[in-house]
């Protein structure tokens, strides 16, 4: 199993929502995927992005220092290739990364 479909699968049984995946090869040379999803409160929001934090650590990938505020809507885990967005719902649709990203969006099934 590839790493994408891991931190995917991963982040789903963590309660992340409407997980998608981008493959960023072609428009960016700082990532090779983006992953975004949403939860529906603040505390799951740093909840998740603690265990996603552990989870690349302990795939010995090393993870940018995350900035963490109490009351932010959205957290950006930077593990080099992978780049994970989470957001609290209502700033996801706000900021419709995945829209403006729509050519780089691939089935999360498609993933091997």
């Amino acid at each position: 199993m590839s790493l994408i479909k891991e931190v995917v699968e991963f982040i789903d049984s963590k309660q992340g929502e409407n997980v998608k995946v981008l493959q960023m090869t072609k428009v960016s040379p700082l990532m090779d995927y983006m992953v975004i999803c949403h939860v529906n409160n603040q505390r799951l929001l740093s909840s998740l992005a603690n265990y996603i934090e552990d989870f690349f650590t302990e795939k010995k990938i090393q993870v940018r220092p995350i900035i963490k505020k109490e009351d932010t809507q959205w957290i950006l885990i930077d593990a080099n290739d992978i780049i994970v967005h989470l957001f609290l719902e209502e700033d996801r649709k706000h900021f419709a990364l995945e829209k403006l990203w729509k050519d780089c969006l691939v089935p999360v099934e498609d993933l091997q």
